[in-house]
């Protein structure tokens, strides 16, 4: 593990300011292999989400798209950037788990195929970004807080390994929540009864089924506040769900003000990155075409790379399509893999501020032994030291 540089002004204004650490984020998160897995998750996400638009074609339209205008328009499509329209792309990964869940708990849901819709597609976004996001929160909090680099392959066997806290850690507040929701279903039953009955004596004990929307709707802001921290807690501590899911629930209902600056602190600075990002990718596709035009027509270049006025169903046009979407699609992952690197960041900070563990503790594996220096075997405590009988 690393030591914080000894420069006294640094150490002096990251302990009087400690959110000036949340700056790092934005070069934590431009890092080829966040950005990787981000794409990943991605793809994995959309794959998932087509397969249940197609199972379900009849349900809700508002379950939402997979991949956003975001990872083609913005870059291949030729139009300038627009920040105002991307001043919420930074909640998107939040956005992705919460939009099923509120079709699920939606008065007008559509009926019960699109509540199963909306229900597998937000349990299908937990499992994706429960591990991708896992993965990437682990490179993460190994890189800010230990100063040490981890590969994908490592990443990701990390979060397979914690697959069951990463995944069942933010779905079993959902538990909580059907288990209230069984006496409310009962209780409505009195509104069934004949004549007024049913609904005077409703009205009588009301206070009930309130009390359990209470609790139910603790449980689902704390769940939906702190999602971000359960799986940094699991990257940054390598415990299990339950330890996770407490500290998550601890730390933002324990520092509601701490942590709201932090995110909207985060969300800020996070702009800033966007729109360099954004730009960035405009500006390799702009370059590329920049040097292409030196020896090919003007022409095809401004329909294969600009206009998009060649027929798409052309060999061509689908293979300028493809690269164009994967500049794209790495563009968009930065927001995934800011979103995570952030949120690891603040778990470090926020948990200095509540237990005062020293933001850079973190579980780290053993490390691996050292083949110059030989392995010396402990001697066993019955062991006979003077085998001769000597004295």
């Amino acid at each position: 593990m690393t030591v914080e540089p000894s420069l006294s002004g640094e150490i002096h204004f990251t302990r009087l300011f400690p959110w000036l650490r949340l700056f790092r984020g934005i070069g934590v998160s431009i890092d080829p292999k966040k950005l990787f897995l981000a794409a990943i998750g991605l793809v994995a996400l959309n794959a998932g989400w087509g397969a249940l638009d197609r199972a379900f074609p009849s349900s809700d339209p508002r379950i939402p798209a997979g991949l956003s205008s975001f990872a083609t328009d913005s870059v291949g499509g030729g139009g300038s950037f627009d920040l105002g329209l991307s001043l919420w792309q930074l909640t998107e990964p939040i956005q992705c788990l919460l939009t099923p869940f509120l079709v699920v708990f939606s008065l007008r849901s559509g009926g019960g195929l699109s509540i199963l819709h909306a229900f597998l597609a937000a349990i299908w976004a937990v499992i994706v970004w429960g591990i991708i996001g896992g993965a990437i929160a682990r490179i993460a909090t190994v890189q800010v807080a230990a100063g040490e680099r981890m590969g994908v392959r490592k990443a990701l066997e990390f979060a397979l390994g914690k697959s069951i806290p990463l995944v069942l850690g933010p779905i079993s507040p959902l538990l909580g929540v059907a288990i209230l929701t069984i006496p409310c279903a009962l209780f409505g039953l009195l509104y069934r009864l004949p004549t007024s009955i049913g609904p005077v004596i409703a009205g009588l004990f009301l206070v009930l089924p309130l009390l359990a929307g209470l609790v139910m709707s603790l449980i689902l802001v704390g769940l939906a506040t702190g999602w971000p921290l359960m799986h940094a807690s699991v990257a940054a501590e390598a415990e299990d769900g339950f330890d996770a899911l407490s500290r998550s629930y601890a730390y933002v209902f324990q520092r509601p003000l701490r942590y709201a600056f932090f995110l909207i602190l985060a969300w800020i600075i996070g702009l800033a990155g966007l729109t360099f990002v954004s730009l960035f990718a405009q500006l390799v596709v702009q370059m590329a075409h920049w040097g292409l035009s030196f020896g090919a027509p003007h022409d095809q270049l401004e329909a294969l790379l600009q206009n998009g006025r060649a027929p798409l169903d052309t060999v061509p046009a689908k293979l300028h399509t493809f690269w164009l979407a994967v500049v794209g699609l790495l563009a968009h992952g930065w927001v995934y893999s800011y979103f995570w690197s952030a949120a690891s960041i603040i778990y470090l900070l926020i948990r200095q501020d509540v237990d005062g563990t020293d933001w850079r503790q973190i579980s780290l594996p053993p490390a691996p032994p050292n083949p110059l220096m030989p392995e010396v075997e402990p001697i066993p405590p019955s062991a006979d030291l003077n085998p001769e009988g000597t004295e």
